[in-house]
């Protein structure tokens, strides 16, 4: 069975036609993929930085503190069945690097923590079948304040 060439075999094929020496072949190689692991790295690590400071600027303005210990400072919520208040973000840094609202990803967040599948434990049952309510909820929360955004 043949198998494809590497991207370095590639290279190191190419560069024995135009150059004798192995040993400098290899190094070119080694130095090639020195430089783009530093590059990957320092890609990655921008994108951390911008998308994590993003999330929390603006989970500082959700999560505010008003003197009570910081209580939660909520945007959107649903009150019942028929009643939904949805804002758009209040800082719009996560969402404009992500397309995402923090507060979706909240919900989202909400939703998983919860247990995933019905036990034999009453208990567990009963949170299964509320995780699949809140989900229809959220779900419908989450297209609102998606629309909210999007009308910015």
């Amino acid at each position: 069975m043949n198998y494809p060439l590497t991207t370095n075999q590639e290279i190191l094929l190419s560069l024995s036609r135009v150059m004798p020496i192995n040993e400098l072949r290899y190094k070119i190689v080694a130095y090639k993929n020195q430089i783009e692991k530093k590059e990957a790295l320092e890609y990655h690590s921008e994108r951390w930085e911008t998308i994590s400071s993003g999330y929390f600027r603006a989970t500082e303005v959700q999560y505010g503190f008003n003197g009570l210990h910081g209580e939660l400072h909520i945007s959107s919520w649903i009150t019942d069945e028929n009643n939904w208040i949805a804002t758009k973000d209040h800082n719009l840094d996560f969402y404009n690097e992500t397309g995402f609202s923090y507060q979706v990803r909240n919900l989202l967040m909400n939703l998983l923590s919860c247990p995933t599948l019905p036990t034999n434990n009453i208990l567990n049952c009963s949170l299964y079948e509320w995780r699949k309510y809140d989900d229809k909820l959220y779900g419908f929360l989450s297209r609102m304040i998606k629309e909210k955004l999007e009308d910015n």
